[in-house]
């Protein structure tokens, strides 16, 4: 028996109360991976993406599918090089874990990010670092999404800002920021504004978090 085999087993003998279908659906979403919703392929496409991302993906197809005006929000891609996720070493229960990070995704704003954070800690122990790192990406993703912000990449000591749908107000200050830069900044061929942090952080998510602050000072 493989071992996927053993752990849908183990999900239909845990949940076998009534309603219980969709514990054991979600539990076999982690397992074999969700597949390609409108194609042929029926696993491993949610493990390629992480389950919060996919979840999101799924979720604002429908709404742009029903013509929801909230489609239209800004969905952040965050390329940091770092390791976040809930480690099974420190969630095993893995539908916890999924709820987890649903949980997480949908968190639109700081304060009920920092909200879920201390509750989470309350109740399964100190954060190591990698569910830090989770909680500061997706921090950073609700600071990107209500500043219109698609894209923020950083590799090395830059940080690259795609700033084609970001907030007149933000607008306005990049202008500022491009007549009188505190840091190295320019426009790179694919219209990305590049800023220069070297020497103003430690960490790819410091870096980050310091070129948002100057671009919105």
């Amino acid at each position: 028996m493989t071992q996927e085999a053993r752990q849908r087993l183990a999900a239909l003998q845990r949940y076998t109360e009534p309603g219980a279908g969709f514990l054991v659906a979600t539990m076999d979403l982690e397992i074999r991976g969700a597949g390609e919703i409108f194609g042929a392929s029926q696993s491993g496409q949610m493990a390629a993406v992480g389950y919060e991302l996919f979840t999101a993906m799924l979720e604002d197809a429908v709404k742009e599918l029903r013509g929801d005006e909230e489609a239209t929000e800004v969905d952040p891609e965050i390329r940091i090089p770092v390791s976040a996720h809930v480690s099974e070493d420190y969630l095993p229960d893995r539908h916890a874990r999924l709820v987890l990070y649903r949980r997480v995704a949908a968190c639109r704003a700081k304060e009920e990010l920092a909200a879920l954070a201390a509750e989470t800690e309350a109740r399964y122990g100190h954060f190591p670092q990698a569910m830090n790192d989770l909680f500061s990406l997706v921090s950073l993703k609700v600071r990107c999404r209500k500043a219109g912000i698609a894209l923020l990449d950083v590799t090395s000591q830059k940080v690259r800002l795609d700033l084609s749908q970001a907030t007149a107000n933000l607008q306005d200050r990049v202008l500022k920021l491009l007549r009188d830069p505190p840091v190295q900044v320019r426009m790179d061929p694919k219209g990305l504004l590049e800023l220069n942090m070297k020497g103003k952080a430690t960490g790819p998510l410091s870096l980050a978090e310091a070129a948002l602050d100057i671009c919105q000072a």
